[in-house]
């Protein structure tokens, strides 16, 4: 009788884990763009541009705060890196993710983000930090980004340059000890 009760126990929990842990159509995570709500005028934005945290250059992760909400765009290399993070979460099932962009033809771009929060499916009971990651290769200069979380505006985000500028020795005039002009 015992070894029966228990078998069941183990049963029902095996049930339960394997559908809490199944994949199903309400739920998404980073590398999935949720297209649904495709406004005029905007391109969904491509698998291959959302990117991992770790394909994001140190250089430009310096600049991010994953523990606070906030929304980044940098650009270094020829390359525009956007990110948004949803700062600290008490639980798992929290999520951000890159949808779609327009390209504003004014060196602004609209880039549109959608969130979901847990439902009533088992989190992790574990402080999580919710960011999407993504990289365009633009040959114009952006300047500003205005984030759209949820078709709610954030603040307009100013661009920042991480690029040096290029041939900066051939600015520099070395002197020597007698403060006359030497030829590099």
């Amino acid at each position: 009788m015992h070894k029966l009760i228990k078998l069941t126990i183990i049963g029902l929990l095996m049930i339960l884990l394997a559908a809490g842990c199944a994949p199903n159509g309400e739920q998404n995570n980073n590398n999935n763009n949720n297209n649904d709500r495709i406004d005029p005028g905007t391109t969904p934005i491509p698998q291959e541009n959302i990117i991992s945290e770790e394909e994001v250059p140190e250089l430009v992760m310096v600049h991010v705060d994953l523990e606070e909400e906030g929304y980044y765009a940098l650009q270094m290399d020829g390359a525009l890196y956007l990110v948004a993070s949803m700062g600290e979460q008490p639980t798992g099932g929290y999520s951000i993710n890159f949808s779609e962009y327009r390209d504003n033809q004014d060196h602004t771009w609209d880039v549109f983000l959608e969130t979901e929060e847990p439902g009533d499916d088992p989190v992790t009971q574990a402080l999580t930090y919710p960011a999407a990651f993504a990289r365009f290769e633009e040959d114009l200069p952006i300047f500003h980004v205005q984030f759209h979380v949820n078709d709610t505006p954030t603040e307009l985000v100013t661009v920042i340059n991480l690029d040096s500028p290029e041939d900066e020795d051939e600015n520099v005039i070395d002197l020597d000890e007698n403060n006359e002009d030497q030829t590099l």
